[in-house]
């Protein structure tokens, strides 16, 4: 089907002009067609992997290859899953609850860290630990690795902590920096290379790994970006990019010390109309599948919008007689994208073969 416009979802009516609402279909160049730039192509279907044993609600889903056998680990309330490539699911361990997304954090010896309701854990083939970070007073909001040292976030007083290489339970009473030069509430931490992002509420403060024994982390010099991050869930690093939302509404692509709108007004104004409490839960994932790029946004009460970033045009994806999509938590491995069934946890893939 070509189209000769429509290609990105509207849905502002100001001044009477009419909404283009681009449903469950996303845009597709057409090199072939010189009098047609886009032609439309529906959204991937879903079809189930793995149920989980215990169904309740998703918290997240995370997969890394040559990491415990490229295995599919999961949060479903508060039981953390382990899924083979074949689909066999057994639990692991159980964490505590807060209903609310888990962070997750892993190096190649393999260790894999999640932070959930303010603590942080430690997960092996079979078990979960709880990992007591330094002498860290606050809650443990969010986790990250570079050069195979594990990094904690604390909230509420800016420490950044680090394990020793290889050894994410080691963790001294000195083995912090601080992110305080814009002295906001830290929300967030993302890795990008050996790039450390920590997101606060009017600002985000650049680090990086070292790979130095004594200083493993520093922060870059004047590296502070005007802008804050509107929650904890709302800041991400993908294979494409560093994205967040922003203190001021917006969607931004992140490149160093440079920063791109990416977020058209009326994506911009459903975001500015949420209540304090519902901003807290937009939520950004990200996948990459047929040539795109599709970053997820999470509206609470406005629904699932798909940005591709390549052509930068978005649309809405929406269940049949619900308000969203149902589905998220994106991460990619064996040559499948993983997702979860936000009702009841269980993993799904997402295929160009099914509508």
């Amino acid at each position: 089907m070509f189209i000769p416009f429509g290609a990105s979802a509207y849905v502002d009516n100001a001044y009477g002009l009419p909404p283009i609402k681009l449903e469950n279909w996303y845009a597709q160049q057409c090199p072939d067609r010189a009098d047609k730039q886009f032609r439309l192509i529906p959204t991937p279907g879903v079809a189930a992997f793995a149920n989980a044993p215990s169904p309740t609600v998703a918290r997240g889903a995370f997969q890394a290859d040559g990491v415990f056998s490229g295995d599919v680990f999961s949060v479903v309330g508060t039981n953390l899953y382990r899924t083979t490539s074949a689909g066999s699911a057994s639990l692991v361990g159980t964490i505590s609850p807060d209903g609310l997304p888990v962070k997750w954090a892993v190096s190649q010896l393999p260790e894999l860290v999640v932070a959930s309701n303010g603590i942080a854990y430690r997960v092996n083939a079979a078990s979960v630990t709880t990992i007591t970070v330094g002498a860290a007073t606050g809650p443990i909001i969010a986790v990250g690795q570079v050069n195979q040292r594990h990094l904690f976030l604390e909230g509420n007083t800016g420490r950044l902590w680090f394990s020793n290489p290889g050894d994410a339970l080691t963790v001294t009473t000195t083995s912090f920096v601080t992110a305080e030069r814009d002295p906001d509430r830290v929300l967030a931490l993302v890795v990008s290379g050996d790039t450390i992002w920590i997101a606060g509420e009017r600002s985000i403060e650049l680090a990086f790994g070292t790979g130095d024994v004594t200083t493993p982390v520093l922060f870059r010099p004047g590296g502070v970006i005007p802008k804050g991050v509107i929650g904890q869930h709302a800041f991400i690093a993908a294979d494409f990019g560093v994205f967040g939302v922003a203190d001021d509404a917006m969607v931004y692509r992140f490149d160093g010390f440079q920063r791109e709108a990416l977020s058209p007004p009326f994506i911009t104004r459903m975001i500015e109309s949420l209540t304090v409490a519902n901003a807290a839960l937009v939520r950004l994932s990200a996948y990459e599948q047929g040539g795109h790029s599709f970053l997820h946004l999470f509206i609470p009460g406005n629904g699932d919008w798909f940005l591709d970033t390549r052509l930068g045009t978005w649309h809405r994806r929406r269940a049949l007689n619900a308000a969203d999509y149902g589905y998220g938590y994106w991460t990619q491995g064996h040559r499948k994208i993983y997702g979860q069934n936000l009702t009841t946890g269980a993993l799904v893939t997402l295929s160009l073969s099914l509508s």
